[in-house]
């Protein structure tokens, strides 16, 4: 299940797949926090959060969850994944967001047509589409349930 995901293949990185489309501001959202031993943590910077990253959010909400985001770490931007993907072998769904600025709807379309999921596509969704959409993503949900039971 991938809701306004990466679906990256083997040896991909995601800044890869950041860069391959026109659309993204994840670049210029980021804010970097360095850490000891040399690494750094990356944040949406809140400053930004509700308008590049969850637009269709209420502001109140949107600003809440700015401040409990967990951060990801610069080197996963990088580096590449590593053997099969699990699409490769099983049935996958994506929830695509069509008014992400953090990964583009020509992003996700991509990964998702190469991936051969079942798709639904939410066009005016933000990066947060299953915040903003439950019921589409729910009913996602449902479906890969169903279709994948055994």
């Amino acid at each position: 299940m991938y809701l306004a995901a990466f679906i990256p293949d083997a040896g991909e990185a995601v800044g890869q797949l950041v860069t391959r489309f026109p659309g993204s501001t994840v670049n210029e959202s980021l804010k970097a926090v360095p850490l000891t031993g040399g690494q750094v943590d990356l944040y949406i910077d809140p400053a930004v959060y509700h308008t590049r990253f969850a637009a269709d959010v209420p502001v109140e909400d949107a600003t809440v969850y700015a401040i409990m985001q967990r951060p990801a770490a610069a080197a996963a931007f990088g580096e590449p994944v590593a053997g099969p993907q699990a699409w490769t072998t099983i049935p996958s769904f994506t929830l695509i967001s069509g008014a992400d600025m953090i990964i583009p709807r020509q992003a996700q379309e991509f990964m998702a047509k190469r991936a051969g999921p079942t798709v639904r596509i939410v066009d005016d969704a933000s990066h947060l589409v299953f915040v903003s959409h439950p019921e589409t993503t729910v009913a996602l949900i449902e479906q890969a349930a169903h279709e994948t039971a055994r």
